[in-house]
């Protein structure tokens, strides 16, 4: 038969599928024209079954084979093919008999050893899961057996056509409740449309077998139409499952649902009720010991295998409860388990409760730096280590919690602060120590915040409370702990304020950009302007850019609040140096946020193109933080800015790390000296010669330079003999609204008012 498919896929170019549908098709409608036309049909008809049940075993010997599952699928269609085959066996011995006897051999034969067996298999199919330490199956298989055991039982200690036919009939019952009973509870996937077919040739092979049974009581030979009856469910089968395949890998793992306990339950009781049937029917009267064993036997296996069932059930749900309350890498308690512990504990009513309820949070500082650098199985490693070393560092009593991702948590109960603290402090030096990890020291260390709470506080204010701590402790540097405050969470709440204000001030447009004059000490003139962006909220009030600013850069707002501080100041100046017939020029500060921005350049270009504003008159102002996030791409924008003619100036030159080096490695116009290096320089020896070697070094490199703070007329003095280019600061004007700034603007035309700003300059 492979050889004629392999003619036909040559012939074609059509699938083996394809082939074995025509092949099963053609089988049908010949053994219906055999019976019709043939004058010796038994022979003939015969040999058309064995070849349709040979036919429904190479199918599912194909299905395996395209099979995507693996072993695990395989075995299904494999156990099924074999069932086929045990019933081609009986076959081939009915036909052996009616050739060398020219008639069948009497029943019970061994042709009825074969088709009775058949179902053995398949009701492993339907009913076993294949686990070598699932009791339950074994069980399920045990049953099936002495289900088996009786039906032989039943036919060949004392044959009689009525124990044939029943027999027979509850073999198809025990089919048809398995297999319905295993489709009823597998939901979704290509195991559905499996037990489909399977549930659809059961009750086939039911139906029809009971057709041809009652065709026989009613004078129908064999070699009739009636033995159409026997190879149909095989031919139905093998066209289901050439036309409607399943797709995917078939499995024998499943979730446990009540569905499937009342499942596996079910296919127990299916196999009581019909051995007991059997037994009480077919034994009762003629074999009482033998109907006695069987409902012993049955009974027993019912109640071990339930008893199994339940047990393995109670396993199931204590190990998924264990895993969802406990983390799978460290094997510590999760955080749903800390909840569950500390809600416990804050509800005691005082009873052994005699002292305070501490939690410690903790996680590891640059954790995520450590991923991406060493991978995440070192990272995993380093996160197992630490949780063994935390657990030796706490006491006994202590609950460990993975908190999650590099968070920990440690729940202290019935301690004193003092102890709590000491225990933070040890829990930190131990993370603090070197971890060996593949041969390598690796170093970590971690902030940690302690909050304490008593009977009756909230947990989720205490865990906010210990989250707040540990921001702080990192804040002031990582690599210790802090205590919670009530001044944190004041702080906490007026950040979350702040930030759901922010967003909304930056849509309405209700910030406002302020000026501050920059003075040219060689000109004796007001040569420009810092842009400084001001907040006043209705209900927070006057908000400082040091508290907004940094909130802009974590909610991710730093571009859009740049990029209204760049197009508001420029169209201001532009308009202001149309109107007074001045050169002003505008400085304002590029944040690192803002150089990620792809399209930092074409807003640039853009905004002096709609402000009118030439590209000499902007300074745009950058700090180190800057030049440490991406060399690169940093040194490529700044490039193509000053290409348009657009000045750069080196923000707070001198209180970072290598100021001196980013004048080798990147062009700067303008320097601009710190205000915490002008503040006193001329009472101060070493800030007065640090900012005469910066001076003297911006001369050298034809630099501008710029000092900001200047608030003393002793220090606006001392930065002229210096021959500083340009000053700022509240000595000469405060950061002024735009109204203020038009009012000096037009008192700079003023005799009086340049001769005082001479007199200030120059003095």
């Amino acid at each position: 038969m492979l050889a004629a498919i392999s003619t036909m896929r040559r012939n074609t170019s059509i699938s083996y599928g394809t082939c074995l549908l025509v092949i099963v098709v053609a089988t049908g409608f010949v053994h219906v024209a055999v019976l019709l036309m043939a004058t010796h049909n038994l022979i003939a008809s015969n040999i058309i079954q064995l070849f349709s049940v040979l036919t429904a075993a190479l199918v599912c010997i194909f299905q395996a084979k395209e099979s995507m599952g693996g072993v695990a699928s395989r075995r299904l269609w494999h156990r099924l093919a074999f069932a086929f085959l045990v019933w081609s066996l009986g076959q081939a011995l009915f036909l052996l008999s009616v050739f060398l006897s020219a008639k069948p051999a009497r029943s019970p034969n061994s042709s009825d050893v074969a088709w009775l067996a058949f179902a053995f298999p398949l009701l492993l199919v339907a009913a076993r899961r294949d686990s070598k330490e699932d009791i339950v199956s074994w069980l399920d298989t045990a049953q099936s057996a002495a289900f088996f055991i009786i039906l032989f039982i039943l036919v060949f200690h004392q044959p009689t056509s009525l124990s044939m036919v029943t027999a027979y009939n509850v073999q198809s019952v025990a089919m048809v409740l398995a297999c319905a009973l295993r489709y009823s509870t597998t939901h979704v996937g290509s195991e559905r449309i499996f037990f489909r077919n399977l549930l659809l040739y059961s009750l086939a092979y039911g139906f029809f077998s009971a057709i041809g049974y009652a065709g026989q009581g009613f004078g129908f030979g064999l070699g009739s139409l009636i033995d159409i009856c026997w190879p149909l469910p095989f031919l139905i089968f093998s066209v289901l499952t050439l036309v409607c395949p399943p797709s995917a890998a078939l499995g024998d793992d499943y979730i446990i649902r009540d569905s499937a306990r009342h499942h596996l339950q079910g296919i127990s009781a299916l196999g009581l009720a019909a051995m007991s049937m059997l037994a009480s029917v077919a034994l009762a009267h003629t074999h009482p010991a033998l109907c006695g064993t069987a409902v012993v036997i049955t009974s027993l296996l019912f109640a071990a295998r339930t008893t199994a069932r339940e047990w393995q059930l109670r396993r199931a749900q204590e190990g998924l409860r264990h895993a969802s309350l406990h983390d799978s890498l460290t094997g510590l308690p999760n955080r749903a388990f800390l909840q569950q512990a500390l809600t416990k504990h804050l509800e005691c009513d005082g009873k052994g409760c005699n002292g305070e309820l501490v939690i410690i949070l903790f996680d590891l500082d640059r954790f995520k730096l450590l991923n991406e650098g060493w991978g995440r199985e070192i990272g995993n490693k380093v996160l197992v280590l630490v949780s063994e070393r935390v657990q030796q560092a706490v006491r006994s009593q202590d609950l460990l919690v993975r908190y999650g991702g590099d968070e920990f948590a440690v729940l202290l109960a019935n301690v004193e602060q003092c102890e709590a603290g000491v225990i933070a402090a040890r829990l930190i030096e131990a993370i603090r120590s070197p971890l060996l990890i593949d041969g390598k020291y690796l170093y970590v260390t971690a902030s940690a915040g302690v909050a304490g709470g008593s009977p009756g506080s909230d947990a989720e204010t205490m865990m906010r409370d210990a989250d707040c701590a540990m921001y702080k402790a990192k804040l002031a540097g990582k690599d210790r702990f802090m205590r919670f405050a009530s001044a944190m969470r004041d702080a906490a709440n007026r950040k979350l304020r702040i930030e759901l204000a922010l967003r909304d001030a930056l849509a309405a447009e209700a910030l406002t950009v302020h000026y501050q004059p920059i003075y040219g000490l060689s000109e004796t003139a007001l040569v420009g302007f810092e842009a400084l962006v001001r907040w006043t909220d209705a209900e927070l009030g006057v908000i400082s850019p040091a508290e907004f600013i940094p909130v802009a850069e974590d909610m991710g707002l730093i571009t859009p609040l740049g990029e209204f501080v760049l197009r508001v100041a420029c169209r201001q100046v532009s308009s202001w140096n149309a109107l007074h017939g001045q050169q002003l020029f505008i400085s304002i500060n590029l944040s690192a946020r803002q150089f990620d921005a792809p399209d930092l350049f074409a807003t640039i270009a853009s905004t002096l193109q709609e402000s009118g504003l030439p590209p000499a008159l902007l300074k745009l102002e950058i700090t180190e933080s800057v030049l440490l996030d991406g060399q690169h791409s940093v040194s490529e924008v700044l490039s193509r800015l000053r290409a348009t003619g657009i000045q750069i100036s080196l923000d707070d030159f001198g209180t970072g790390y290598s100021s001196l080096s980013y004048l080798l490695r990147y062009e700067f116009d303008v320097i601009k000296v710190d205000q915490s290096f002008v503040r006193n320089l001329d009472q101060d020896p070493v800030r007065g010669e640090l900012v005469r070697t910066v001076v003297h070094l911006a001369h050298n490199l034809g630099k501008k330079v710029v000092a900001e703070g200047v608030e003393l007329p002793s220090e606006l003095e001392y930065l002229r003999e210096l021959e500083c280019h340009m000053v700022q600061g509240y000595l000469l004007s405060k950061p002024l609204p735009c109204s203020l700034i038009d009012a000096l603007l037009d008192n700079l035309n003023t005799a009086d008012t340049r001769m005082a700003l001479m007199r200030r300059l120059c003095a």
